[in-house]
């Protein structure tokens, strides 16, 4: 609710306070975006990069073979 620009609904005596956190929250949102999808690469990398070396050595595909 708060990333996507609704309002809360809050107290008149908590409206000041929300209003200071409100500012933050695009920040926010950015800072989180790069930082998920930065850990999301990683991961992937992590994840693909020894199943393929794994599969390259299984059917014997060395640089020659890969060059034409």
């Amino acid at each position: 609710m708060a990333f996507g620009g609704q309002k809360v609904c809050a107290p008149a005596h908590m409206r000041s306070v929300q209003a200071g956190a409100n500012n933050l929250l695009p920040m926010f949102a950015s800072g989180y975006a790069l930082f998920s999808g930065l850990v999301f690469i990683a991961v992937m990398e992590m994840t693909v990069v020894p199943i393929t070396h794994l599969m390259l050595h299984k059917f014997h595909i060395d640089d020659k073979d890969l060059s034409g």
